[in-house]
């Protein structure tokens, strides 16, 4: 019988590919973008929009992928779920996604198309992709802090919930000790 976590596994393997084939895609797009001015139009655009339909499936992979780690793969189900940050880091992912999916169809508009609101839908995705990159690090930072848990058969767990619990006096002043 095949285990879930290596299931789980594929959704994070797919999602990066698609992540590279998308990076790789962009970087070849706009050096022939750059490099021959005079390439046709219609076929760039084409390229945009299928490189942008990459990264809203890259979006999808990575939000499946975290679906599966921080709510079915839970020990217990009363367990909270964790990993907060990282949703809200697939949120903006999505959104950046969408921002540039949108951008590359109003590119393909031949006659005159908008480049103000082209320019827009750009720096949008890029502020969206800039929070989640954000979010993301700020994601694994809470997530490799461990601590003991009360129940001595589960091990180690994220510090996530320990990070808003009111700490008093004395635990700070012991916190401040340790820095």
């Amino acid at each position: 019988m095949r285990s879930t976590v290596v299931r789980t596994l594929y959704w994070s393997y797919w999602a990066n590919v698609f992540y590279i084939l998308g990076m790789f895609g962009y970087l070849t797009i706009d050096t022939l973008t750059y490099l021959h001015p005079t390439l046709n139009n219609t076929f760039s655009a084409t390229i945009y929009i299928f490189l942008s339909i990459i990264f809203v499936i890259d979006a999808i992979l990575y939000t499946i992928d975290w679906y599966m780690y921080a709510v079915k793969l839970r020990e217990h189900e009363t367990d909270p779920i964790e990993y907060r940050t990282e949703l809200v880091a697939c949120i903006f992912l999505h959104l950046g996604s969408g921002f540039y999916f949108v951008s590359s169809l109003l590119y393909l508009k031949t006659t005159d198309p908008p480049l103000d609101t082209i320019l827009l839908m750009n720096f949008l995705g890029i502020i969206a992709f800039l929070c989640e990159a954000c979010l993301t690090f700020i994601g694994w930072r809470i997530t490799l802090r461990k601590h003991p848990s009360a129940d001595p058969k589960r091990g180690c767990v994220p510090q996530v919930n320990r990070l808003f619990k009111k700490k008093t006096k004395s635990q700070l002043f012991l916190i401040s000790i340790n820095l």
